[in-house]
């Protein structure tokens, strides 16, 4: 077991700034964008125009891991949709906002409501609607596939894209910079 733990460390830490590693040690409110992170952002629609969304399994266990570890895990998206409610509801996510433009000015409230500052918050977005609360916050991640705009203003890329694993890898990262993966690990 210590050998796949060394390995999975090695996975995990691939490069990370001990910046990084301290601002996320620190999280305790990580929110992430729905389509392009949480899902591969594509738009499968049927043909009465119903459109759905595909979610990974291994992002949802990440996200678990999380509340079960006392952080707030929110979803933030600037569209509006039935499965996502369902979701955060199946992984007992308590923030959920949807058809939220101004997504900086939610984090804002949020703050103020939850009595926690925003160097305490993680954001992992994917496009331009994300940019100003990904500079708001003290941990900002993103995927490979987004613009490069958004990468440079990133503190960390994840090697996975969107729906791929991207949020399990941020969850990962989160609970090794805590020093609780070892634990959920050897469990």
């Amino acid at each position: 077991m210590k050998n796949f733990f060394n390995i999975l460390k090695n996975h995990i830490r691939y490069s990370i700034s001990e910046n990084i590693k301290n601002k996320c040690a620190n999280i305790e409110v990580m929110l992430f964008d729905v389509d392009g992170i949480l899902t591969s952002g594509d738009l499968i629609y049927d043909y009465t125009g119903e459109k759905y969304k595909i979610f990974n399994v291994l992002d949802g266990y990440g996200i678990i891991n999380l509340i079960k570890h006392g952080i707030h895990v929110g979803f933030i998206s600037g569209r509006n949709s039935k499965a996502v409610s369902k979701r955060a509801n199946e992984l007992g996510v308590k923030i959920l906002e949807q058809g939220i433009n101004n997504k900086a000015e939610y984090l804002d409230f949020l703050s103020n409501n939850m009595n926690i500052n925003l160097d305490k918050f993680g954001f992992m977005g994917d496009d331009i609607i994300d940019i100003v609360a990904m500079k708001k916050v003290a941990f900002s991640a993103t995927v490979p596939n987004s613009p490069e705009y958004v990468k440079n203003i990133a503190l960390w890329v994840s090697k996975n894209n969107g729906g791929k694993g991207a949020v399990r890898e941020c969850c990962d990262l989160i609970l090794d910079s805590k020093n609780l993966l070892k634990n959920i690990i050897n469990n």
